[in-house]
């Protein structure tokens, strides 16, 4: 058999080098601290990961007092911002707000959220 490593390597390189289209962002995730904070943002979808975990995914992010965010994010979403969102069409623009914390008999209280949107 022949050895697979000797030999001379080409690089796989475009003849065009410029045909190719944007990088890809990469998608990061929202954090909210404190009751009050939220974001406003174009609702794509959602979706859960392999552990089951709810995700929103969302472009052109802005935080409330309107500083750009990032151009693709997501949140983990609660069973409240699920339930809501689920009445929301893609691609519309959505403001979502912490507004209180619910107990639940857990460890963490439930994250209660005003959701608004337009198309």
């Amino acid at each position: 058999m022949a050895d697979k490593t000797a030999g001379e390597w080409t690089e796989a390189e475009s003849a065009n080098a410029t045909e190719w289209g944007e990088t890809v962002d990469a998608e990061s995730q929202i954090k909210l601290e404190a009751i009050g904070e939220g974001f406003i943002a174009t609702f794509l979808e959602m979706d859960e990961t392999s552990k089951g975990i709810p995700q929103v995914h969302l472009e052109n992010v802005y935080d409330l007092p309107g500083t750009y965010l990032g151009k693709y994010m997501f949140i983990n979403g609660t069973h409240d911002l699920v339930q809501k969102l689920k009445k929301v069409p893609s691609k519309s623009q959505i403001r979502v707000e912490w507004t209180s914390s619910l107990p639940m008999g857990q460890g963490d209280p439930m994250r209660v959220y005003s959701v608004q949107w337009r198309q």
